[in-house]
């Protein structure tokens, strides 16, 4: 009887150990991004003071540079360019 057993066992052991390649598990992660980001509740912020005094004056002096007869030069654009960067240091 023992003899029979360890043969059924040697034989389970045999076919049990196959080398058949597993399914490869693929798997998708599927993000999605709202189109939208809504702050507020859809209602535009108000601005404070100091940030509404330095928008205005850089309109102010966007305004100025396009009455300026050579707005199309490289110089008045890195001029416009260099003081619209130090009022944005001064905002922030």
């Amino acid at each position: 009887m023992k003899s029979v057993a360890t043969l059924l066992l040697l034989f389970k052991l045999a076919f049990s150990c196959t080398h058949r390649p597993q399914p490869e598990l693929h798997r998708e992660v599927v993000y999605t991004v709202k189109a939208e980001l809504m702050l507020n509740l859809g209602e535009r912020w108000e601005a404070d003071a100091a940030t509404s005094h330095n928008l205005h004056s850089m309109q102010r002096l966007v305004r100025v540079h396009m009455l300026q007869p050579d707005i199309k030069t490289h110089e008045a654009n890195l001029v416009l360019s260099k003081t619209l960067q130090g009022e944005l240091k001064h905002m922030f």
